[in-house]
């Protein structure tokens, strides 16, 4: 049986494995081992650790391929802002922006209550921490890597925005 639980964990579990690999320079083999390794230590899903592992596997290899902000730094995975989670903080070091990636495991939009809310506390957290640095929220649907979108800072109000170059799908 599917549930919420085990859906935010697999969420959870993605964003760890895309900071191992970011950290490691891994590729997809090393990928599926470091997600076999999880799961052998953390058991998940019972009948279905199979499913929830080919699940997150695929997930962080969509993410390394196609969404990974390429010259930025991962500074941040699974911290608390704003009464919720960020998944993952990327910092431009050029420019000095920082921007939350919201990884999204399942199809989902700014109409879907429970994003909307998600992405409104996590622009308003953003800019209250982090001031101008802040550059908003990039929502990233893994199963749909090409309707990434960004969302801007609280103060720029709630609007769907193509992502900038860097951080636009590949």
């Amino acid at each position: 049986m599917w549930d919420t639980r085990v859906s935010c964990e697999v969420g959870r579990r993605v964003h760890r494995l895309v900071a191992l690999a970011v950290a490691a320079g891994d590729g997809p083999e090393d990928v599926s081992a470091l997600a076999r390794q999880m799961f052998r230590a953390e058991p998940l899903g019972g009948a279905l650790a199979a499913s929830l592992l080919t699940r997150c596997i695929s997930a962080v290899n969509v993410y390394l391929a196609s969404c990974l902000p390429l010259g930025w730094e991962l500074v941040g995975v699974e911290e608390p802002l704003a009464h919720c989670r960020l998944d993952l903080l990327w910092h431009d070091p050029v420019t000095g922006v920082l921007v939350v990636d919201e990884l999204k495991t399942s199809r989902t939009d700014l109409t879907n209550p429970h994003t909307a809310t998600q992405v409104r506390a996590l622009c308003v957290g953003g800019a209250e921490r982090w001031g101008n640095r802040f550059g908003g929220v990039r929502v990233v649907t893994l199963a749909a890597p090409r309707r990434t979108f960004m969302v801007a800072p609280a103060g720029a109000g709630m609007r769907r925005l193509a992502p900038p170059p860097a951080l636009a799908p590949r």
